[in-house]
């Protein structure tokens, strides 16, 4: 089975569903840094343009069970609330 990863306007689109507000760019840049360093989640080049990244949950599948990325990213973007 294939990950599902989202881009960064997919996270941004999610952020705004469930807030009804956009978030500042230079604040999403420092969130995605934080995540991505800690190990929290992935990044990686978006296969059709590399100029562009795609991102990962970091989960223990076996634990957890498969789960559908673009939730996960839906129920834990209140990490980023301010």
């Amino acid at each position: 089975m294939k990950e599902r990863g989202l881009l960064r306007r997919e996270i941004n689109a999610l952020y705004s569903d469930v807030y009804k507000k956009i978030i500042n760019p230079k604040r999403f840049d420092t969130i995605l840094s934080a995540l991505v360093s800690t190990g929290l989640i992935r990044e990686e080049p978006y296969d059709n343009d590399h100029r562009l990244r795609i991102y990962f949950a970091q989960v223990a599948e076996e634990r957890v069970g498969p789960l559908d990325t673009g939730t996960m990213f839906a129920e834990s973007i209140v990490l980023w609330e301010s």
